[in-house]
């Protein structure tokens, strides 16, 4: 009887720690888990209300996808891919002597000027001034070959005319252009 009149003694102090034991090890870990399954639905919810949202739209993105193809290509038509300064201006000076060597044009002197970067069109700038020398006829057609290249643009010209009799003469000048590249990151 000893244990019994300890245990009704004890009584409350054990009911308090029999509650407390039952709050720690039954209540907490399930209030724990029912948090975690709560906060898993919510983002859950949250990737599903955005999946919706893409799927409502896709119609829009499809019609600014069908906008923004051609566009794109005509991009890709009047800008150069990135490359080293050096090397982009090697291959541009190879392409206008194999064209003034086509249309019998004698280049003096090609110089490229500084660079410019454009930071809000993600774009390099590059100017060059050539000197050209020909017969007027053979002059006019590197101009207009040049001119119909979509990736250079003629900024300014002067041409001053020398020895004009039967034919049109021999033409000197120089030919300012500007060519677009894709910047690098460095840029």
């Amino acid at each position: 009887m000893d244990f019994k009149q300890e245990l009704s003694k004890n009584a409350l102090p054990l009911l308090i720690i029999f509650a407390l034991a039952s709050l720690k090890f039954i209540v907490v870990p399930l209030v724990q888990w029912q948090d975690t399954e709560l906060s898993e639905t919510q983002q859950l919810q949250s990737r599903l209300s955005k999946s919706q949202r893409v799927l409502e739209n896709q119609t829009l993105n499809t019609d600014l996808h069908d906008r923004l193809t051609p566009e794109l290509a005509r991009f890709v038509d009047i800008v150069y891919r990135y490359d080293l300064e050096s090397n982009f201006q090697l291959a541009r000076q190879q392409e206008f002597d194999s064209l003034a060597a086509e249309h019998k044009v004698t280049l003096n002197s090609v110089a490229w000027e500084n660079i410019k970067p454009l930071k809000e069109l993600n774009l390099i700038r590059h100017s060059v001034e050539v000197r050209v020398e020909a017969n007027g006829f053979d002059v006019l057609k590197f101009i207009a070959v040049l001119n119909e290249k979509p990736k250079l643009t003629i900024t300014e010209f002067n041409l001053d005319i020398a020895g004009q009799g039967d034919s049109l003469g021999l033409y000197r000048g120089t030919l300012k252009l500007a060519l677009y590249q894709e910047a690098n990151d460095g840029y």
